[in-house]
């Protein structure tokens, strides 16, 4: 018997329900100066997975046009919204060394980092940005990576880890810099989506690190 017309569509209402409710609500914060190809590898990582994760990137600086460190020009998808990002479920912070100084003067974003992670929400960044997540204060204790040279100016009273491409401590996630953005997406969808989602994912954009092939096993 064929379904009515009705039934399909309280299925179909109850599956977009379902799917809206699940899905891990990922922010992604850009200033002018960001190392653009951190930002889009972990993007486009994150929205190849678009069943674990809803990916919306917002600019800081007033305007939506973005000003890369390698003079490349895109667009974010929103203006920074206290009121809009509170409702996310992971922040993700790019860097570049102009970029992280954007970010890192910004405070509303200092605030909603320190809110995340009151709330124990996932907070992630890569090359200089960890710095920021030093500034807010949420990265206090915590073992972490960063672009080298960078492990001075964070004294945190944790551990740094130059051995080690992400580091993840409890929701906070630090990588070192453009050549580790791929593990970053990697590592963020193994914790989401589970060790099959990162396969899925490896495999996909035929990743040959031996090295990362070893940590998922």
């Amino acid at each position: 018997m064929a379904a009515s017309p009705v039934s399909l569509l309280l299925f179909s209402t109850a599956y977009r329900y379902y799917s809206e409710v699940t899905m891990v609500k990922v922010a992604v914060m850009l200033a002018d100066g960001v190392e653009e190809s951190e930002a889009i590898v972990v993007i486009d990582l994150l929205r190849r997975s678009s069943d674990i994760f809803s990916v919306t990137t917002f600019s800081i600086m007033g305007h939506k046009e973005i000003h890369s460190s390698h003079g490349i020009t895109f667009m974010a998808d929103e203006l920074f919204d206290e009121d809009m990002i509170s409702g996310y479920d992971m922040i993700f912070l790019p860097g570049g060394g102009v970029g992280t100084k954007n970010l890192n003067a910004f405070m509303p974003l200092r605030a909603m980092l320190q809110q995340f992670a009151n709330d124990g929400k996932t907070l992630a960044a890569i090359c200089a940005a960890p710095f920021v997540l030093y500034s807010a204060g949420v990265l206090d204790g915590k073992q972490f990576t960063c672009y080298p040279g960078f492990e001075d100016k964070i004294d945190n009273g944790g551990s740094f880890r130059p051995d080690l491409p992400v580091v993840q401590d409890g929701e906070i996630f630090t990588s070192r810099g453009m050549g580790t953005a791929i593990d970053l997406g990697l590592a963020l969808t193994m914790h989401f989506g589970g060790t099959t989602a990162a396969w899925k994912m490896y495999d996909q954009i035929v990743y040959m690190n031996t090295d990362y092939r070893n940590r998922i096993d």
